[in-house]
């Protein structure tokens, strides 16, 4: 059975516009911060009996070098993501530096399984369809929390929807079959769940309010990327990675 993951992502990017169109006609914003709120603990809660123990449990048997090829890998396929978006955003020298990066770690980093292209200097911005999106000029939009996809915006949730066209993974001609595809695709949100752990351990200690820290982080975050520029804190650079593309 195939996982329809284009229907899910077109249906989350409705109900967020439904969402937030219903929060704006009733004139309150407490309505959509209400909502949330709700659905942030939610989504906490089923991570935690579904994403997070397999993830721990990849984590407890897979040795470190194992999964820092496995993170490259993945990393080395949204090289293809960061050359579109920086061609449609006109950064060239970007586009030019990332498909530098694709091509030398699909060659000699075997598979993009090693991370040579860091090695030999080749730095980029990691650009995607949310940014592209605002740097055309289309506004962010209120802050929401989608059903487990997390923390986003209107623009930014419609960017997943342009995400997924760019991403390999989303081609299951690309990887043979179907059981592969799958077994890629869960892979990935295995060991995007695996870099979570540090930054999870880092909200704990810093949040009184778990659920605001996560969103001021988040806006900050994006607002940041479509300037180019870095974080200028320690809890931006802690939280570079907590909202990559979900």
């Amino acid at each position: 059975m195939r996982i329809k993951i284009k229907s899910l992502l077109l249906s989350v990017s409705f109900f967020a516009l439904t969402v937030w169109l219903g929060g704006c006609a009733s004139g309150e914003g407490s309505a959509l911060e209400s909502y949330n709120r709700n659905m942030y603990k939610i989504n906490r809660a089923i991570d935690n009996v579904t994403l997070k123990p397999l993830a721990k449990g990849y984590h407890a048997i897979t040795p470190d070098p194992v999964e820092d090829s496995v993170d490259n890998f993945f990393s080395n396929l949204g090289e293809v993501s960061t050359i579109i978006n920086s061609i449609l955003q006109g950064k060239l020298n970007n586009a030019v530096a990332s498909s530098a990066r694709l091509v030398w770690n699909t060659t000699l980093g075997l598979g993009g399984l090693f991370d040579v292209a860091t090695a030999m200097n080749i730095q980029v911005d990691k650009e995607d369809f949310g940014q592209t999106l605002r740097r055309w000029g289309l506004p962010a939009g209120p802050y929401i929390v989608l059903p487990i996809l997390g923390s986003s915006t209107p623009t930014d949730t419609l960017g997943l929807v342009g995400n997924y066209f760019m991403s390999p993974l989303s081609y299951e001609k690309l990887w043979h079959n179907e059981d592969t595809h799958i077994g890629l695709l869960v892979l990935d949100r295995i060991n995007a769940r695996v870099q979570l752990f540090e930054k999870e351990e880092l909200l704990k200690k810093a949040a009184i309010d778990e659920y605001g820290f996560v969103k001021s982080a988040y806006l900050q975050r994006r607002n940041t990327l479509t300037r180019d520029g870095k974080g200028d804190t320690e809890i931006d650079q802690a939280f570079d990675e907590l909202f990559e593309e979900q």
